[in-house]
Protein backbone atom coordinates (compact mmCIF):
# COMPACT_ATOMS: atom_id res chain seq x y z
CA UNK A 1 0.00 0.00 0.00
CA UNK A 2 1.02 3.53 -1.16
CA UNK A 3 1.42 5.66 2.07
CA UNK A 4 -0.03 9.30 2.41
CA UNK A 5 2.23 12.18 2.21
CA UNK A 6 0.73 15.88 2.92
CA UNK A 7 1.66 18.63 0.43
CA UNK A 8 3.89 19.98 3.31
CA UNK A 9 6.81 16.49 3.24
CA UNK A 10 6.04 16.80 -0.39
CA UNK A 11 7.41 20.67 -0.44
CA UNK A 12 10.00 19.36 1.91
CA UNK A 13 11.11 16.70 -0.57
CA UNK A 14 11.14 18.50 -3.16
CA UNK A 15 12.32 22.09 -2.60
CA UNK A 16 15.52 21.65 -2.17
CA UNK A 17 16.13 19.59 -5.23
CA UNK A 18 14.87 21.82 -7.39
CA UNK A 19 15.88 25.27 -6.29
CA UNK A 20 19.50 24.08 -7.49
CA UNK A 21 18.71 23.88 -11.21
CA UNK A 22 15.76 24.53 -12.41
CA UNK A 23 14.46 28.20 -11.75
CA UNK A 24 17.44 30.25 -11.71
CA UNK A 25 17.84 30.13 -15.88
CA UNK A 26 15.92 31.13 -18.68
CA UNK A 27 15.05 27.10 -19.16
CA UNK A 28 16.02 27.07 -23.01
CA UNK A 29 18.33 27.78 -25.86
CA UNK A 30 17.43 27.60 -29.18
CA UNK A 31 18.74 29.01 -32.67
CA UNK A 32 17.60 32.07 -34.72
CA UNK A 33 15.94 29.53 -36.92
CA UNK A 34 13.88 28.00 -34.30
CA UNK A 35 13.03 31.22 -33.20
CA UNK A 36 12.02 32.67 -36.42
CA UNK A 37 10.61 29.53 -37.87
CA UNK A 38 6.61 29.38 -38.72
CA UNK A 39 4.39 26.33 -38.70
CA UNK A 40 3.48 25.46 -42.66
CA UNK A 41 -0.13 26.09 -42.15
CA UNK A 42 -1.98 28.44 -39.48
CA UNK A 43 -4.07 25.85 -37.24
CA UNK A 44 -7.87 26.17 -37.20
CA UNK A 45 -9.22 26.27 -33.79
CA UNK A 46 -11.25 24.25 -31.65
CA UNK A 47 -13.70 25.07 -29.31
CA UNK A 48 -14.17 22.61 -26.49
CA UNK A 49 -17.86 21.58 -25.72
CA UNK A 50 -18.97 22.63 -22.41
CA UNK A 51 -17.53 20.93 -20.67
CA UNK A 52 7.30 -1.84 -5.04
CA UNK A 53 10.35 -0.21 -2.53
CA UNK A 54 12.91 0.89 -5.06
CA UNK A 55 15.95 -0.46 -5.07
CA UNK A 56 18.86 1.29 -3.75
CA UNK A 57 20.45 3.95 -6.68
CA UNK A 58 22.91 2.28 -8.79
CA UNK A 59 26.70 4.26 -9.86
CA UNK A 60 26.31 6.76 -11.46
CA UNK A 61 26.78 6.14 -15.25
CA UNK A 62 29.70 6.87 -17.08
CA UNK A 63 29.02 10.06 -19.24
CA UNK A 64 31.11 8.39 -22.24
CA UNK A 65 28.49 5.24 -22.53
CA UNK A 66 25.18 6.76 -23.06
CA UNK A 67 23.56 3.47 -23.71
CA UNK A 68 22.89 2.62 -20.15
CA UNK A 69 21.24 -0.54 -20.98
CA UNK A 70 18.16 -1.94 -18.52
CA UNK A 71 17.95 -5.58 -17.76
CA UNK A 72 15.02 -7.14 -19.61
CA UNK A 73 11.45 -6.39 -18.13
CA UNK A 74 8.72 -8.77 -18.72
CA UNK A 75 5.36 -6.81 -19.71
CA UNK A 76 2.39 -7.15 -17.88
CA UNK A 77 -0.34 -8.58 -19.62
CA UNK A 78 -2.31 -5.30 -21.82
CA UNK A 79 -5.42 -3.75 -20.01
CA UNK A 80 -8.19 -3.43 -22.19
CA UNK A 81 -8.32 -0.06 -24.44
CA UNK A 82 -9.66 2.70 -23.18
CA UNK A 83 -10.51 5.23 -25.62
CA UNK A 84 -11.60 8.57 -25.67
CA UNK A 85 -13.35 7.88 -28.74
CA UNK A 86 -13.57 11.80 -30.22
CA UNK A 87 -14.43 12.64 -33.48
CA UNK A 88 -14.37 15.40 -36.07
CA UNK A 89 -10.92 16.49 -35.07
CA UNK A 90 -8.96 16.53 -38.72
CA UNK A 91 -6.12 16.40 -40.14
CA UNK A 92 -2.92 18.35 -39.82
CA UNK A 93 -2.24 21.15 -36.79
CA UNK A 94 -5.49 22.56 -35.17
CA UNK A 95 -5.23 24.73 -32.20
CA UNK A 96 -8.17 24.53 -28.51
CA UNK A 97 -8.95 25.42 -25.61
CA UNK A 98 -9.67 23.64 -22.50
CA UNK A 99 -12.19 24.82 -20.36
CA UNK A 100 -9.73 25.62 -17.62
CA UNK A 101 -8.61 27.90 -20.44
CA UNK A 102 -5.71 26.27 -21.25
CA UNK A 103 -4.62 26.72 -24.58
CA UNK A 104 -3.03 24.09 -27.01
CA UNK A 105 -1.95 22.99 -30.49
CA UNK A 106 -2.22 19.43 -31.98
CA UNK A 107 -0.79 17.75 -34.72
CA UNK A 108 -3.02 14.79 -36.25
CA UNK A 109 -0.45 12.79 -38.59
CA UNK A 110 -1.82 11.92 -42.00
CA UNK A 111 -2.38 8.20 -41.51
CA UNK A 112 -4.84 8.86 -38.23
CA UNK A 113 -8.08 7.38 -38.43
CA UNK A 114 -10.54 8.71 -35.95
CA UNK A 115 -11.54 4.33 -35.70
CA UNK A 116 -9.02 3.76 -34.68
CA UNK A 117 -7.47 4.84 -30.98
CA UNK A 118 -3.85 6.69 -31.54
CA UNK A 119 -1.25 7.10 -28.81
CA UNK A 120 -0.29 10.62 -28.16
CA UNK A 121 2.54 12.33 -27.20
CA UNK A 122 2.59 15.76 -25.12
CA UNK A 123 5.87 17.62 -25.41
CA UNK A 124 6.36 20.71 -22.47
CA UNK A 125 8.05 23.88 -23.10
CA UNK A 126 11.03 25.19 -20.95
CA UNK A 127 11.11 28.58 -18.60
CA UNK A 128 10.33 32.02 -20.28
CA UNK A 129 9.26 29.86 -23.69
CA UNK A 130 6.15 29.62 -25.47
CA UNK A 131 3.83 26.83 -26.71
CA UNK A 132 3.53 28.40 -29.82
CA UNK A 133 7.41 28.42 -30.25
CA UNK A 134 7.79 25.09 -28.99
CA UNK A 135 5.30 24.02 -31.75
CA UNK A 136 7.77 25.51 -34.07
CA UNK A 137 10.92 23.97 -32.82
CA UNK A 138 9.53 20.15 -32.31
CA UNK A 139 8.38 20.59 -35.81
CA UNK A 140 11.75 21.63 -36.71
CA UNK A 141 13.63 19.25 -34.97
CA UNK A 142 11.34 16.26 -37.07
CA UNK A 143 8.83 15.08 -34.54
CA UNK A 144 5.76 15.96 -36.93
CA UNK A 145 7.72 13.69 -39.57
CA UNK A 146 8.16 11.41 -36.87
CA UNK A 147 4.27 11.85 -35.94
CA UNK A 148 3.44 10.32 -39.23
CA UNK A 149 5.78 7.84 -39.96
CA UNK A 150 4.93 6.43 -36.64
CA UNK A 151 1.07 7.15 -36.46
CA UNK A 152 1.10 9.33 -33.43
CA UNK A 153 -0.39 12.25 -32.12
CA UNK A 154 1.71 15.35 -31.01
CA UNK A 155 0.10 17.49 -28.61
CA UNK A 156 1.85 21.19 -27.76
CA UNK A 157 0.15 22.32 -24.37
CA UNK A 158 0.57 26.01 -22.53
CA UNK A 159 0.75 26.53 -19.34
CA UNK A 160 -1.78 27.93 -16.79
CA UNK A 161 1.19 29.38 -14.80
CA UNK A 162 -0.10 33.20 -13.74
CA UNK A 163 3.54 33.87 -11.97
CA UNK A 164 5.93 32.41 -14.43
CA UNK A 165 6.01 30.85 -17.73
CA UNK A 166 6.40 27.32 -16.84
CA UNK A 167 5.05 24.44 -15.49
CA UNK A 168 6.39 24.60 -12.53
CA UNK A 169 5.12 26.91 -9.78
CA UNK A 170 6.84 28.81 -7.19
CA UNK A 171 5.32 31.62 -5.37
CA UNK A 172 6.69 35.42 -5.73
CA UNK A 173 9.45 34.63 -3.08
CA UNK A 174 10.65 31.96 -4.88
CA UNK A 175 9.36 29.16 -3.05
CA UNK A 176 8.45 25.95 -4.46
CA UNK A 177 4.70 25.38 -4.88
CA UNK A 178 3.85 21.60 -4.89
CA UNK A 179 0.25 21.56 -4.68
CA UNK A 180 -0.35 24.01 -7.37
CA UNK A 181 2.43 22.02 -9.62
CA UNK A 182 0.69 19.35 -8.87
CA UNK A 183 -2.55 20.65 -10.19
CA UNK A 184 -1.23 21.65 -13.37
CA UNK A 185 -0.34 18.20 -14.32
CA UNK A 186 -3.98 16.94 -13.33
CA UNK A 187 -5.25 19.62 -14.86
CA UNK A 188 -3.49 18.89 -17.59
CA UNK A 189 -4.28 15.06 -18.22
CA UNK A 190 -7.74 16.54 -17.89
CA UNK A 191 -7.48 18.45 -20.85
CA UNK A 192 -6.20 15.50 -23.01
CA UNK A 193 -9.25 13.19 -21.44
CA UNK A 194 -11.73 15.46 -21.55
CA UNK A 195 -10.84 18.24 -24.19
CA UNK A 196 -7.92 17.00 -26.77
CA UNK A 197 -10.24 14.01 -26.57
CA UNK A 198 -13.80 15.11 -27.14
CA UNK A 199 -11.93 15.79 -30.70
CA UNK A 200 -9.63 13.07 -30.84
CA UNK A 201 -10.01 9.48 -30.50
CA UNK A 202 -6.88 8.92 -28.03
CA UNK A 203 -5.95 5.71 -26.37
CA UNK A 204 -5.35 7.07 -23.04
CA UNK A 205 -3.63 3.87 -22.00
CA UNK A 206 -0.56 5.31 -23.89
CA UNK A 207 0.17 8.62 -23.31
CA UNK A 208 3.33 9.62 -23.19
CA UNK A 209 4.88 12.69 -22.02
CA UNK A 210 8.16 15.11 -22.81
CA UNK A 211 9.98 18.03 -22.10
CA UNK A 212 12.93 20.39 -22.22
CA UNK A 213 14.57 21.97 -19.10
CA UNK A 214 11.76 22.66 -16.70
CA UNK A 215 9.60 21.06 -19.19
CA UNK A 216 11.52 18.03 -18.37
CA UNK A 217 11.51 18.98 -14.53
CA UNK A 218 7.85 19.06 -15.16
CA UNK A 219 7.28 16.10 -16.19
CA UNK A 220 9.85 14.17 -14.25
CA UNK A 221 7.97 15.74 -11.22
CA UNK A 222 4.60 14.19 -12.36
CA UNK A 223 6.35 10.34 -12.75
CA UNK A 224 5.94 10.72 -9.63
CA UNK A 225 2.28 12.27 -8.80
CA UNK A 226 1.16 10.61 -12.34
CA UNK A 227 2.74 7.62 -12.99
CA UNK A 228 0.26 4.87 -13.02
CA UNK A 229 -1.43 7.25 -16.07
CA UNK A 230 1.15 8.55 -17.85
CA UNK A 231 3.06 5.55 -20.40
CA UNK A 232 6.55 6.84 -19.99
CA UNK A 233 8.33 10.19 -19.90
CA UNK A 234 11.48 11.33 -21.53
CA UNK A 235 13.17 14.38 -20.10
CA UNK A 236 15.21 16.83 -22.07
CA UNK A 237 17.90 18.59 -19.69
CA UNK A 238 16.18 18.04 -16.74
CA UNK A 239 15.09 15.96 -14.08
CA UNK A 240 13.29 15.56 -10.53
CA UNK A 241 13.90 13.50 -7.32
CA UNK A 242 11.99 10.31 -6.74
CA UNK A 243 9.55 9.90 -4.19
CA UNK A 244 8.87 6.48 -3.03
CA UNK A 245 5.60 7.19 -1.27
CA UNK A 246 3.95 8.46 -4.08
CA UNK A 247 5.01 6.70 -6.99
CA UNK A 248 2.73 4.05 -7.72
CA UNK A 249 4.35 2.62 -10.77
CA UNK A 250 7.90 1.72 -12.42
CA UNK A 251 6.99 4.13 -15.31
CA UNK A 252 9.78 4.11 -18.03
CA UNK A 253 12.11 7.48 -17.85
CA UNK A 254 14.46 8.26 -20.90
CA UNK A 255 16.98 11.13 -20.03
CA UNK A 256 18.70 12.90 -22.73
CA UNK A 257 21.20 15.34 -21.48
CA UNK A 258 24.57 17.38 -22.45
CA UNK A 259 27.42 16.75 -20.18
CA UNK A 260 28.52 20.43 -20.44
CA UNK A 261 25.00 21.67 -19.57
CA UNK A 262 24.72 24.00 -16.35
CA UNK A 263 22.18 21.42 -14.50
CA UNK A 264 24.26 18.08 -15.61
CA UNK A 265 25.39 17.22 -11.98
CA UNK A 266 22.03 17.10 -10.59
CA UNK A 267 20.17 15.58 -13.34
CA UNK A 268 23.14 13.10 -13.22
CA UNK A 269 22.31 12.36 -9.61
CA UNK A 270 18.44 12.35 -9.87
CA UNK A 271 18.29 10.43 -12.40
CA UNK A 272 19.83 7.35 -10.29
CA UNK A 273 17.04 7.56 -7.76
CA UNK A 274 15.06 6.11 -11.10
CA UNK A 275 17.02 3.05 -11.11
CA UNK A 276 14.34 1.01 -10.28
CA UNK A 277 12.45 2.01 -13.04
CA UNK A 278 12.93 1.01 -16.42
CA UNK A 279 15.32 3.57 -17.68
CA UNK A 280 18.09 4.75 -20.42
CA UNK A 281 20.78 7.77 -19.90
CA UNK A 282 21.95 9.47 -22.84
CA UNK A 283 24.37 12.28 -21.93
CA UNK A 284 26.33 13.27 -25.11
CA UNK A 285 28.68 16.16 -25.31
CA UNK A 286 26.46 18.92 -25.56
CA UNK A 287 24.76 22.19 -23.24
CA UNK A 288 21.60 22.77 -22.22
CA UNK A 289 20.75 22.99 -25.90
CA UNK A 290 17.29 21.34 -27.20
CA UNK A 291 18.56 21.37 -31.16
CA UNK A 292 21.99 19.86 -30.10
CA UNK A 293 20.78 17.31 -27.74
CA UNK A 294 17.69 16.27 -30.70
CA UNK A 295 20.61 16.21 -33.61
CA UNK A 296 22.91 13.87 -31.54
CA UNK A 297 19.35 11.97 -30.26
CA UNK A 298 17.04 11.43 -32.68
CA UNK A 299 13.78 11.99 -32.13
CA UNK A 300 13.01 8.48 -33.59
CA UNK A 301 15.22 6.44 -31.24
CA UNK A 302 13.97 7.96 -28.31
CA UNK A 303 10.10 7.59 -29.65
CA UNK A 304 10.65 3.93 -30.05
CA UNK A 305 12.69 3.10 -26.25
CA UNK A 306 9.71 5.35 -25.20
CA UNK A 307 6.59 3.54 -26.77
CA UNK A 308 8.52 -0.01 -26.84
CA UNK A 309 9.91 -0.48 -23.46
CA UNK A 310 7.56 -2.59 -21.08
CA UNK A 311 7.01 -1.72 -17.25
CA UNK A 312 6.47 -4.61 -14.91
CA UNK A 313 3.23 -2.23 -14.35
CA UNK A 314 0.29 -1.75 -16.17
CA UNK A 315 -0.75 1.79 -17.23
CA UNK A 316 -4.25 2.39 -15.50
CA UNK A 317 -5.71 5.39 -17.29
CA UNK A 318 -8.34 7.02 -14.99
CA UNK A 319 -10.67 8.05 -18.32
CA UNK A 320 -14.25 7.90 -17.31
Amino acid sequence: MIKRVGLNSILLFFITALMGFSCQNSGFQLSDKALNNQLSEPPPTLNEPADPLPEEPANPSDPSDPADPTDPVTPPAPLDSKPTGGQGGGLGYRSGQCSNGREYIIYAPTGYNPQKPAPLLLAMHGLGDNFNNFANVVNQEGWKTLADKKGFLLMIPAHTNQIRKSFMHYDSNMSFNASATVAEGKSLLDCVYYGVGSYYNIETQQIYWMGFSEGATFSNYMANFLSGQIRAVAAYAGSAPRNSDIVTRRIPIYYIAGTSDYNFGPIQAQSQQWSSHPIKRDFVNAGHDLLRLDDLVSPEVVWDWLSQTPSPDPVKSEFR
